[in-house]
């Protein structure tokens, strides 16, 4: 039997920058005393326009599976798992979007 696997290139348009960020505490105020560097990534899909992904790609405060979460105000930088401050500099359009809606909508 023979087995055949078909693949697509899916055609993005990127765009990368730098950037300086100082973190954000749970009351959105800067979590460091020195601002960290970063690359501010842009990812939009040609077939999808509206969906995108922008990322702080080398931050060393970016953390969890989805990486939109800061951890610069955690003690020691310890990652809390699961919890956590939104990055300010990242997010997917409309899947973050929704769960930053789903968020604001929990806190009242």
């Amino acid at each position: 039997m023979l087995i055949q696997f078909e693949m697509t290139v899916e055609e993005t348009i990127q765009q990368t920058m730098p950037m300086r960020c100082f973190g954000r505490n749970s009351e959105g105020k800067n979590a460091l005393p020195n601002p960290v560097s970063f690359d501010l990534v842009i990812i939009r899909r040609v077939e999808d326009p509206q969906s995108i992904y922008i990322s702080a790609e080398n931050c060393p405060y970016i953390t969890g599976s989805d990486k939109q979460r800061c951890k610069a105000s955690y003690p020691s930088g310890v990652d809390k798992i699961g919890l956590g401050i939104i990055c300010p500099c990242t997010i997917s359009v409309p899947g973050g979007v929704e769960y930053l809606l789903s968020q604001m909508n929990k806190s009242g």
